[in-house]
């Protein structure tokens, strides 16, 4: 299974503009003041192109992107490393959507508030459909991430990845709610699931490391290899025959953003287990990822020395 030269495609139907406000003892309902931390490009696609660049693995991000912001978009995933995230972004006549995080370090937590998206029209469909379809080569991993914007059905979205898939691409999904409903029989390569989504699939709470090995083990019956990652908790991985957990033991005042967790996890697994092949390896190296990511205040800034410091206190137990 193992590939070093394997391309890796991001693909981000429905992303975003991210505004990271700072608010002291946030209350809904009043009238506050607040501190604008940071303002930037994302979707979980394009974040996970941006960490495997800054890791040193180029990929293609592709999706929509609303026409004013194409420029911002393509300047933000070539910051880390020239030719290493490279755009091919289709432009929509419409406004990307701002989503807003708003950060209470007072009472330790974090809103969320989230637009919908774009319309997608029956042309952009076409035009994305064409695109995978130049893309889906054979062992390329293509990456699907996030949402689906309003306009693509679920049943388009099925069709996208099931041109993948039949085009001989591995497929990893990282999505949720209706778009990962409607793939869930689809002979995909890989899931990822974060433990809300993996709640919602599971009927019941998914908070520790055996919840997660339990619903990735379920994951993998199905014949796909499952990632499911539980926050400070850590994650679980199942390939066949093999199951790990495992985390990284850092002091919870070291979090300071844990957006963007999720696709610096992927990115660090999919970043060692392309350069080595061991998945063993790989899994510790998305662990440490994503715990570098927690413990800055904008995703996907990826610090060499954390890295190497949380890669070795990291501990992995094969199950």
């Amino acid at each position: 299974m193992f590939a070093s030269a394997t391309e890796i495609v991001t693909i981000t139907l429905n992303p975003a503009i991210d505004r990271l406000i700072e608010v002291r003892n946030f209350e809904v309902g009043r009238h506050l003041m607040g501190r604008r931390i940071d303002v930037y490009p994302a979707g979980k696609g394009i974040r996970l192109s941006r960490v495997l660049a800054r890791l040193g693995t180029r990929s293609i991000a592709t999706g929509f992107v609303g026409e004013r912001e194409l420029d911002l978009f393509e300047s933000f995933l070539s910051a880390p490393a020239a030719g290493r995230a490279v755009s091919q972004m289709l432009r929509v006549n419409q406004p990307t959507r701002e989503n807003v995080t708003i950060v209470d370090p007072i009472n330790d937590r974090s809103t969320y508030v989230r637009e919908e998206g774009f319309q997608i029209t029956p042309k952009d469909l076409e035009r994305i459909q064409g695109k995978i379809g130049l893309m889906a080569r054979d062992e390329a991993i293509l990456c699907f991430c996030g949402s689906i914007p309003p306009g693509m059905s679920t049943d388009a979205f099925t069709q996208i990845v099931r041109r993948a898939i039949d085009a001989g691409a591995r497929v990893l999904l990282d999505t949720f709610g209706e778009a990962l409903d409607a793939t869930r029989d689809l002979p995909v390569w890989m899931v990822r699931m974060n433990r809300t989504t993996a709640g919602e699939v599971a009927g019941r709470p998914i908070t520790t490391r055996d919840d997660a090995l339990e619903m990735a083990r379920f994951l993998s019956r199905r014949g796909a290899m499952a990632a499911v990652t539980v926050g400070a908790e850590g994650a679980a991985l199942c390939i066949p025959g093999q199951a790990w957990t495992g985390h990284v033991g850092i002091h919870p005042g070291l979090v300071i953003n844990t957006v963007g967790c999720g696709e610096s996890f992927v990115a660090g697994l999919l970043h060692e287990w392309r350069r080595s092949g061991d998945w063993a390896a790989a899994f510790r190296e998305g662990l440490t990822v994503a715990t570098v990511n927690a413990t800055t205040v904008r995703s996907g800034e990826i610090d060499a020395e954390s890295r190497d410091e949380f890669r070795r206190i990291a501990v992995i137990e094969s199950r």
